[in-house]
């Protein structure tokens, strides 16, 4: 190993600070390209959210944050605002797809709580860096 790379927490040091919920979000991957199917983007959202749930039993809240944002976004921003979504998506879909983005709304609330708690902690044990 060498002596540049990177050790968490670092020898003698604190381990880095948790990032910002701006910063998470800013992560989310999300195209808004009309030009693919909107079946592919349900999938997509769809995948993205199965994603949040495993990082999420894993502990892994920050990459779990980043995938329900990105579920998220593609449900309740995306999706809907699709050319082909009056025309491709059954009312009943529509209704599916709504419940879906507030399960997944709720997800991202729960993990967003905890990424909180966890950078109030850091703060409390290292003080606010600035």
């Amino acid at each position: 190993m060498s002596s540049t790379s990177p050790r968490y927490p670092p020898p003698g040091g604190r381990p880095p600070r948790p990032p910002t919920i701006d910063d998470l979000a800013a992560r989310a991957v999300v195209s808004q390209d009309n030009r693919i199917p909107i079946k592919s983007l349900l999938k997509t959202a769809d995948t993205w959210r199965n994603r949040g749930q495993t990082y999420e039993r894993q502990q892994d809240l920050q990459n779990a944050f980043v995938a329900y944002a990105s579920a998220g976004k593609l449900a309740l921003e995306i999706i809907v605002a699709h050319p082909d979504y009056d025309t491709a998506l059954s009312k009943e879909q529509k209704s599916s797809l709504v419940k879906n983005g507030e399960r997944i709304l709720a997800d991202l609330a729960g993990v967003k709580e905890k990424l909180l708690k966890q950078r109030e902690d850091w703060d409390r044990k290292y003080g606010v860096v600035k």
